[in-house]
């Protein structure tokens, strides 16, 4: 009796482990469906919010913020709501104080009950959307609905899509059926917004206190074991959503999980008892039969249990014992079924993991990394032995390791819950890469056991930030220079004019003749400032064409060592086949003086500068790299100085108006800021490259073309063929320049109809056989503007000469108006030469 027991004992041993391990897959796999179909609820759930936040965009920018548009609105939200499945969603469109001025209800409106649009509310929603419900849609009545607001305050309008309860239930049900389980959908506050089963008796309840709730909150995601809402034990799976905080829950009653695992425990268990009691039988009968196949089943299960799911038992076909041996077998192809099952599901789920692009990081309390994932590789350069076993703080950089060490305590001290920060890390190559982290302590939880950190690479977005601040800021003193520019010009104009009557005069004395020069030369100091003004806020006319960049630098070289002096190196470097760009010459020539110049004020001591000219191409980098110019072809032009070069903080402000680093009255600061005008007036990009002690480089990218150099025609027509008898019609609002403008004219035998805004000129031109061969008119005037001018004089005279003359020239008149053949441009200040000329030279194309 003593040798049966002895046999049976290991038997019913193995079945009570095979039971236990049976259970324990179970619930894993029930846990592993739970969360599978609590991914697909919250994907569904994502794509309906996000396809409604998309039409509210749209319709942010198309409905009318007038009340009187109401009829308008309705149509148009009419219509959207149209092409949508049926009541896939209303939409109303209401005034930052509420008033409704649209809806798509298509209840007239004398029958309309009013849908309430809940009122705004502060969130953190991106994009400012705001989603509140479950209620009412006409307030005591209508179907449940949530609703999406998105709030444009620069429009002044509220636009609201509200999804019917029930139409979100009916599509979130297709995800789950009642035998995989009960779907639940909380908001961020703990109210349901669906519920698979019972909806009627759930939606809109507050759940918050609940158990389930409790043991979910401050997670992302994840599976639990825990009492639903209706106080079943389940386990859940559960996925916060990515458009707003809501959590999608799917829970499978326990019962129903271990159903199947009671049913071959109870099997066993009678296979188990009838195996016993024929071991008994054929112990007293055959008991030398029984041992050695029981001996060799012991063994079967011992392999088993030590994790060999592929071992079977190979008893005698036949024996007394094989179908013993065939459940053994049974039992065990089952386990490596649901083992395998198991495997497969952790790999989804690390593949997951593994390929998304934010990077992800466990490690100990003492801050060893246990894992990283392979974004890790991807945006920080580091190999997996590189990064594994080190301190996750050591990558940080040294002036932010307090913020960190700060951030540490508090998850510490924070169990369960997610703290974030922001922080700079070495790249392997250097360089610093700005990373948004949130770190969570999770050493409780068991598979874990570990805190988890995930980080996102944001240095390309911090720095569009900062590219837009010095944008904005730019744009702001560019409009404030070129409006001082064009009044400046006005004046500019009227004392270059005068001086140039006043100068050759036969009675003026010596010392007369030498302050009207004095006058002369400090007038076109100031004529050449406005130009700067202009050009650094990209206000100036280019007259771009083909250059050969090598031509423009042979050109300039004289130039360039006369103004730079002795003491200093120039060394001129020409690449070779670099291609042609498109640029105004003279700015061209303007960009390279500035930068020697530049150069030459950081080697008071002497040094080296080296102008040089090549071909480069600039391609796009798996990670997003800051480049000065998009991808593409480029010719190079590169001005590299010996001096004493600028920390990062005089880098970051050197192409700003007015700054300067030289002392008092050795400086305008408008240099670089005139450059830096120049270069993306031009579309071009530059970059600056320095060193304290060291010297700097700047880098202007031209896009290289393949049109060939045109040569200029012959010159301009000599000062004594600037005369005529023809009749202009002069228009100007300003006194002093229209007067000086007649004068000029006048003198020079021209007829001249003067007229100080558009409506004296149009009157002019309507006398009866008024002839007028030419309109020379200013651009920026009251009431009438010169382009607005031509144009009406035009409707009677098509073929009409125009020249406009303007000293600021950021408006489309100017830019349009060139590529008339029967348009020019005179740039103010203007002399009385350049002004006889420039109207000479209209006459005689036309």
């Amino acid at each position: 009796m003593t040798l049966v027991v002895a046999a049976i004992a290991p038997f019913l041993l193995l079945i009570g482990l095979v039971a236990r391990q049976h259970r324990f897959n179970e619930r894993t796999n029930a846990e592993a469906r739970a969360l599978d179909h609590a991914l697909a609820v919250s994907g569904r759930l994502d794509g309906r919010i996000g396809a409604i936040e998309t039409v509210l965009l749209t319709l942010a920018h198309s409905v009318s913020a007038d009340p009187s548009g109401s009829a308008r609105n309705d149509e148009l939200l009419r219509g959207v709501a149209g092409e949508m499945p049926p009541q896939f969603a209303h939409f109303a469109v209401t005034t930052l104080d509420g008033s409704l001025i649209g809806t798509s209800d298509t209840t007239p409106p004398a029958g309309r009950l009013p849908m309430v649009v809940p009122p705004s509310r502060a969130g953190d929603r991106p994009l400012g959307f705001d989603v509140q419900g479950p209620a009412a849609l006409y307030g005591k009545s209508g179907p449940l609905t949530l609703s999406i607001a998105h709030t444009d305050s620069a429009r002044g309008v509220r636009v609201v899509g509200f999804i019917p309860i029930e139409r979100l239930r009916r599509e979130l049900s297709r995800n789950v059926s009642p035998r995989d389980g009960v779907a639940t959908v909380v908001t961020d506050k703990g109210v349901v917004v669906f519920r698979s089963s019972e909806p009627s008796r759930w939606i809109a309840t507050d759940a918050s206190g609940s158990e389930l709730l409790r043991s979910v909150r401050g997670r992302k995601a994840g599976t639990t074991a825990v009492v639903d809402l209706d106080g079943r034990p389940v386990f859940a799976g559960f996925v916060t959503s990515a458009h707003l905080p809501w959590l999608s829950i799917v829970a499978t009653a326990q019962e129903v999980a271990f159903a199947k695992e009671k049913e071959d425990f109870w099997r066993a268990v009678g296979f188990g008892t009838l195996a016993l009691a024929l071991g008994i039988f054929l112990a007293l009968t055959q008991a030398t039969k029984l041992i050695l196949p029981l001996r060799r089943i012991v063994e079967d299960a011992a392999i088993l249990g030590r994790g060999n799911l592929s071992h079977r038992s190979h008893v005698r076909r036949g024996s007394e014992i094989s179908v013993l041996a065939d459940t053994f077998n049974t039992m065990a192809e089952t386990l490596q079924k649901r083992d395998e099952a198991l495997r497969k599901s952790e790999m989804r789920f690390r593949a997951i993991i593994e390929n998304v692009d934010d990077m992800v990081a466990i490690v100990d309390s003492d801050t060893k990394r246990r894992y990283a994932s392979p974004a890790m590789t991807r945006w920080l350069g580091y190999s997996q032995e590189e990064l594994l076993g080190t301190s996750s703080l050591d990558l940080i950089h040294p002036d932010e390791l307090p913020a960190a060490h700060a951030l540490l305590r508090r998850v510490m001290k924070d169990p369960g819950q997610t703290h974030a920060g922001q922080f700079r890390y070495r790249h392997k190559n250097g360089t610093w890469r700005t990373l948004d982290v949130m770190v969570n302590n999770l050493t409780h939880l068991p598979g874990v056991e570990g805190i988890v950190i995930n980080l996102r690479d944001v240095t390309s977005q911090k720095l569009l930030e900062s590219e837009l601040r010095q944008a904005q800021k730019m744009e702001s003193v560019g409009q404030l220079a070129g409006g001082v520019a064009h009044d400046f010009d006005n004046l500019l104009t009227v004392i270059t004019g005068r001086i140039e009557f006043l100068t050759g005069s036969p009675n003026l004395t010596e010392d007369q003749e030498s302050d009207i020069t004095e006058i002369k030369k400090a007038a076109e100091r100031a004529a050449g400032l406005t130009k700067q003004l202009l050009a650094f806020s990209r206000k100036q006319l280019l007259q771009p064409r083909v250059v050969d960049p090598n031509k423009a630098l042979e050109d300039v070289e004289p130039m360039l060592r006369r103004l730079i002096g002795e003491d200093i190196q120039i060394r001129i470097v020409r690449g070779v086949n670099v291609g042609h760009i498109t640029a105004d010459p003279l700015q061209l020539q303007q960009i390279i003086l500035n930068l020697a110049l530049n150069a030459r004020d950081a080697m008071p001591g002497g040094g080296l500068l080296t102008v040089r000219t090549r071909k480069t191409n600039v391609v796009a980098h798996a990670v997003d790299i800051s480049s000065p110019a998009p991808p593409g072809h480029y010719v190079l032009l590169e001005v590299t100085d010996t001096g004493s070069g600028m920390d990062l903080e005089t880098q970051s402000r050197i192409f700003e108006p007015f700054f300067t680093t030289k002392g008092q009255g050795k400086g305008t600061g408008l240099g670089l800021a005139t450059v830096y005008g120049i270069v993306k007036q031009s579309g071009a990009g530059i970059e600056v490259e320095s060193l304290v002690d060291r010297g700097t480089t700047f880098r202007i990218y031209f896009p290289r073309t393949e049109t060939p150099v045109v040569t200029d025609a012959a010159g301009e027509a000599t000062p004594s063929a600037n005369f005529g008898t023809e009749t202009i019609l002069l228009v100007e609002d300003e006194d002093s320049v229209r007067d000086l403008a007649q004068r000029i004219l006048q003198s020079r035998g021209y007829t001249v109809l003067s007229a100080q805004h558009g409506g004296d000129a149009l009157q002019m031109a309507a006398i009866p056989g008024q002839r007028i061969d030419l309109v020379l008119t200013d651009i920026v005037m009251p009431a009438m503007n010169g382009r607005e001018l031509a144009e009406a004089l035009r409707t009677s005279k098509p073929e009409l000469r125009v020249i406009f003359m303007s000293g600021y020239t950021d408006d489309e008149i100017v830019r349009r108006g060139l590529h008339d053949p029967n348009v020019s441009f005179l740039p103010k200040p203007f002399t009385s030469d350049s002004l006889a000329r420039e109207v000479r030279k209209a006459l005689d194309s036309a």
